[in-house]
């Protein structure tokens, strides 16, 4: 498998079987030839851990990397953390901690829940969650906030009891 050096000879590499989970069709060393630099010549991975992996692939329309195992579609941060790391674990999915979609370095992934995967990231419901206290300064203290009952969105007290009084 060391001829194999991009996405098409990895996927013909994959070896048929009884189907359980798409690293058991990947080699790893194949795996790792797709990511352009790699050197199997250097010592441990002939990778840098602290640079991100992008592989030949040209990312999707959300940024993340697919290679295709065994008739499915497969992100391949999650086949990197599996080969590399071990089983995601039912309810979890890579996190990047680098914050770059298509890096399939597993020292950048961590299994997270899709809720903290979300909390962490830099979208707007993320950055709200995040907040301390209101657009006005009053904190997001438990005495301080209100969550509604049929949406979960907190609001302060204080600014709804100044809102109600007519002061703001």
């Amino acid at each position: 498998m060391n001829d194999i050096t991009t996405m098409d000879q990895l996927t013909e590499a994959i070896f048929g079987g009884k189907y359980l989970t798409p690293t058991e069709h990947v080699d790893s060393e194949a795996f790792l030839h797709t990511i352009p630099g790699y050197d199997p010549d250097i010592d441990g991975l002939g990778l840098d851990a602290a640079q991100c992996w992008i592989p030949d692939r040209v990312p999707s329309g959300t940024g993340y990397v697919y290679m295709y195992i065994k008739g499915s579609y497969w992100n391949m941060a999650r086949v990197s953390y599996e080969l590399f790391v071990g089983p995601i674990g039912e309810g979890k999915e890579p996190d990047h901690t680098c914050f770059t979609r298509n890096c399939i370095n597993p020292h950048h992934l961590e299994a997270v829940s899709r809720r903290e995967n979300i909390l962490r990231s830099n979208n707007p419901c993320a950055q709200n969650a995040r907040k301390k206290e209101c657009k006005r300064g009053h904190a997001f203290d438990e005495e301080n906030t209100y969550r509604s009952p049929s949406t979960g969105h907190r609001n302060c007290r204080e600014c709804i009891r100044l809102r109600r009084e007519g002061l703001i």
